[in-house]
């Protein structure tokens, strides 16, 4: 019986906002769990990843788009004032593949498809470019809509490629793009993290 009632009050104590014990443990457990980045991505290659979950905001979608995340993007940018949009696109990603056979979607799924093929359409491109094209897209997407915080160097956008084993490479910063290019503006970021 004593255990039980030691356990109530645990639970009482911890999930009552007037207790000041439960206020300085809530404080100290926000502080250390607090998001450092946004991740937006596909769900299939969140497993992929070697990450601390409570370092990142995720904001998993089928084929990763700015569009269609936009309230959920915002509150993460503009609410938590978090520094770092990362978006990941990923090989053998299904909405890219699906995206190439538009016209086979049903008309719910046409919208998003649409949308992605309009990075590689008309372009006979393969893996890995023309997920590199999506997450180029969805990288300018995010500097249009939050181009404000990023020329005022609260926030940073990448790209960010993740291959089948689940190593991550830097494809795109603030818009700029290409080894050469990212190694010039990240000389503090070791070069094999750059995709060609």
């Amino acid at each position: 019986m004593k255990k039980a009632i030691k356990t109530l009050r645990t639970l009482l104590t911890e999930n009552n906002p007037e207790c000041a014990e439960a206020k300085a443990k809530e404080a100290k457990a926000t502080k250390e769990k607090a998001p450092k980045l946004i991740l937006l991505s596909c769900p299939q290659s969140m497993r992929l990843l070697e990450v601390r979950k409570e370092d990142i905001y995720s904001v998993e979608s089928f084929g990763a788009t700015v569009m269609t995340n936009e309230a959920t993007l915002d509150y993460a940018v503009r609410r938590l004032n978090l520094p770092l949009l990362c978006i990941m696109g990923h090989e053998g990603c299904e909405a890219l593949r699906r995206a190439v056979k538009v016209e086979q979607a049903t008309d719910e799924e046409k919208v998003l498809y649409e949308h992605i093929a309009a990075a590689f359409s008309g372009k006979a491109k393969k893996e890995p470019q023309r997920t590199l094209d999506h997450i180029d897209t969805e990288v300018a997407a995010a500097l249009a809509r939050y181009g404000d915080l990023v020329k005022t160097g609260k926030l940073t956008v990448v790209g960010l490629y993740c291959d089948e084993k689940g190593r991550l490479f830097l494809s795109n910063y603030n818009g700029l793009k290409g080894k050469d290019t990212l190694a010039y503006s990240l000389p503090e970021v070791e070069s094999f993290f750059f995709m060609a």
